[in-house]
Order: structure tokens, then sequence, then C-alpha cells
């Protein structure tokens, strides 16, 4: 899971990397064979019961703010790797946001383009006509836009409860990318997949080890001690 990747000499935004973290530990994952596929194919190898890479790995970025085409998109191109990337559809174009030209490129070079909302607001705390807009409306305003279907979405902060599940189904996404999740395994709900966060303070060593069995096991172990929102359980 990213969000920004900021060229040298850029200052580090909250929650993003550097392009030369970002080119380090896209150079680990070439060198130990991983495969990249996107978020909707891992779903549609859950969903069918495919087989599938031994050592497979799925890019996210999150927002769609312009670094990634500036710095990311170079890079993922660079190793012939592919990504998903979630986009906020009411900030599509804004500045310090991709357009929907600089989307369609990405799209063009094998880039899975996902949903990350209408207005990036938590779920949660979300009325029934925010839930509409933020899951139903934002899927609408994206595809029109883009001249394509899109099929997974990525809760807001991270934010998802059980209700929220069949409401994303019926809109027609097939799953849905989370942070933290309560489930056994990634994989175990389609609608509430944990994902990996490297951040800019991870080295090598540290990111090589967010890769292994034993770091998944420990984020499953901890995540059942959390809420879905984020905020751990007294």
């Amino acid at each position: 899971m990213y969000h920004g990747v900021m060229k040298a000499g850029t200052p580090i935004a909250p929650y993003g990397i550097s392009a030369d973290q970002l080119e380090q530990q896209l150079r680990v994952l070439q060198r130990l064979q991983y495969q990249t596929v996107t978020f909707g194919q891992l779903l549609r190898i859950v969903l069918q019961q495919a087989p599938r890479p031994k050592k497979m790995v799925v890019l996210t970025f999150d927002d769609g703010d312009a670094t990634f085409s500036e710095s990311t998109m170079p890079l993922l191109r660079q190793f012939g790797m592919r990504s998903t990337i979630f986009l906020i559809s009411g900030r599509l174009g804004k500045q310090s946001f991709m357009d929907v030209a600089s989307v369609n490129e990405a799209m063009t070079s094998g880039i899975e383009v996902g949903v990350h909302g209408l207005n990036h607001r938590s779920l949660g705390r979300c009325s029934e006509t925010e839930l509409y807009e933020e899951i139903v409306m934002a899927k609408e305003m994206l595809e029109t836009c883009l001249a394509a279907r899109l099929e997974t979405f990525c809760y807001p902060y991270g934010h998802h409860q059980p209700r929220l599940y069949p409401m994303l189904a019926h809109a027609g996404y097939l799953g849905a990318a989370a942070v933290f999740s309560r489930e056994p395994t990634v994989t175990h709900n389609p609608y509430a997949m944990r994902r990996i966060y490297p951040h800019s303070g991870d080295g090598l060593f540290r990111f090589r080890l967010k890769l292994s069995p034993l770091y998944m096991k420990w984020m499953a172990y901890r995540d059942r001690h959390r809420n879905t929102d984020g905020r751990t359980q007294h």
C-alpha cells in the first residue's frame, strides 16, 4: 500500500516515500522473482480458485495524486511491473492530482484503476446518502470519465464494517482493499483485504521482512485486536 512517491529533493509527504526508496523496493521484488498482479487479478484468482503464481505481490497506490504519473509510472515501466491505483473521483483533474489524460496513459500501460470514494470520507461515519455518493456515484463518475468498467474499491482511511460489504457487491465491486482486517488471511474475505504499508522509515531488511509469511501471520494476529476503523481495542 503506497501513497505519494516523491522525487529527489522533494519533501516526503505524510504516508509517502521517495522515488529512490521505491526503486530499491521494486529491485528487491525483481531479484526475489515476485510477479506483480493487479488487485482485480488477485480477486479473480481467489473467486475463481484459479492457479496462482508461486510468488505474487499486488502493488497499490492510493489517492491518485500527480506523483503517480511523475515518479511511479517510470519506475513501474523500468521494472515491467503492474499496479492498481485507487482514485478519488471528486479530485480527478484537481491541482496536484491526476487528470483523465494521465489516468488513460496509465491504463494503456497495464495499470488497473479502482475507486477510492467521491470525497474520501470515512464510510463508518457517512449517512446513507453519503455512502451512496462514496460507493456508487464515485464509481459511475470515474467509469464515465474513463470509459472503462471499474471493479475494485479501496476504503477511505481503511475504515470498513460488515454492513458495507453487500453494498459494495450490489454496486458491482468484486472486492475491496482495507488496511486493517480481522480476517485470518488476506484473501479470506474479498471485501476486507488487509494490506501492508511500506513507509519511509523502512530499510530494505524491514521491507523484506514485510514480504515474509511470518510477518503476514503477525499482522493477522495484531488485527484481531483492532477495530476495523484502525483504533486499538482496550
